[in-house]
């Protein structure tokens, strides 16, 4: 059986067509499919890293000692509200984080000990910002952490997106006169 020449064009077109329909799907569906797929065990990979990271903190469990004249020294007198935005704005300069808002959550006071009665000032404060990595946003926190001023992370949850991170993070900071 001999075909036509125009069969034959009919039968090339129909493959060309087929052949770039499949082209087209591939990289329409297919690609970002696989693209989503290994992101997806990137993160995994990530959080695997971290959980066994968080069980060998565990197991290890060792406390630290720490002297009570270094924590006295991280809790000033006063809470001095204009220094603990000073310090969120200094670290969140020297991360790359963009502080969206804060706002003041409580301010009362806490016994630190029920045997010696002693009170502190506490204040609770809420940030939520955006980091460009989580790089910038570790970062930040770590910057807060090492303030001079006693910081104690109450939450701290993050979304991840496709350009950024965004971030909420309660803290307490706290304020006691020694001297009485």
């Amino acid at each position: 059986m001999k075909l036509s020449k125009l069969l034959k064009k009919v039968i090339l077109i129909w493959l060309l067509v087929l052949l770039l329909a499949s082209v087209a799907v591939y990289f329409l569906v297919i690609a970002p499919l696989l693209g989503d797929i290994a992101n997806k065990e990137q993160t995994l990979a990530f959080e695997k890293q971290k959980n066994i990271a968080l069980k060998q903190q565990i197991e290890n469990g060792e406390e630290e000692s720490i002297p009570v004249t270094t924590i006295r020294s991280s809790i000033p007198e006063s809470m001095e509200e204009d220094e603990i935005i000073r310090m969120i704005n200094q670290a969140s300069n020297s991360s790359n984080v963009v502080i969206q808002n804060y706002e003041y959550v409580d301010q009362s006071f806490t016994t630190v000990s029920e045997d010696s009665g002693t009170e502190l000032e506490q204040l609770t404060m809420h940030i939520n910002g955006e980091a460009d990595t989580l790089t910038y946003l570790n970062q930040f926190v770590n910057e807060l952490e090492a303030a001079e001023r006693l910081v104690n992370i109450q939450s701290f949850n993050y979304q991840t997106r496709s350009e950024s991170v965004t971030f909420q993070l309660e803290f307490q900071v706290y304020a006691k006169d020694f001297s009485e």
